[in-house]
């Protein structure tokens, strides 16, 4: 991905580094660290893909390389990475199955109550 299409989704001049500085204890990525003309930022993950747009940064499960004018995102998967897929589960609501079974078949052994005083 261009420099220029980074530093204009998040409002930035002058990107000199981008790199990975923490990551879930999923191995997905966490913050990272941007270093601009503007100064030095840490930026989680999720923001980035958001301001990059979905569907450029499907994941935050990714490895990054920088060259003189792009960064390479390699990575795999789609989505946020806590085990439910939103399609299949659209799918499955549109398939009949209510709330707790679509709960159900993503956390199994999970169980749905009310919390006391609600």
């Amino acid at each position: 991905m261009p420099l220029e299409e980074i530093e204009k989704a998040l409002n930035v001049k002058g990107i000199n580094l981008i790199a990975i500085y923490s990551h879930t204890s999923t191995g997905r990525v966490r913050d990272l660290t941007i270093e601009s003309e503007q100064g030095k930022k840490i930026v989680k993950a999720t923001d980035f893909r958001r301001l990059l747009g979905w569907s450029r940064l499907p994941s935050t499960n990714f490895r990054l390389t920088a060259s003189d004018d792009s960064i390479n995102f390699e990575g795999k998967g789609y989505g946020h990475g806590v085990g439910l897929c939103q399609w299949s589960a659209l799918q499955m609501a549109k398939d009949g199955k209510n709330y707790r079974e679509i709960l159900s078949y993503f956390y199994p052994g999970t169980v749905i109550r009310l919390h006391e005083g609600d």
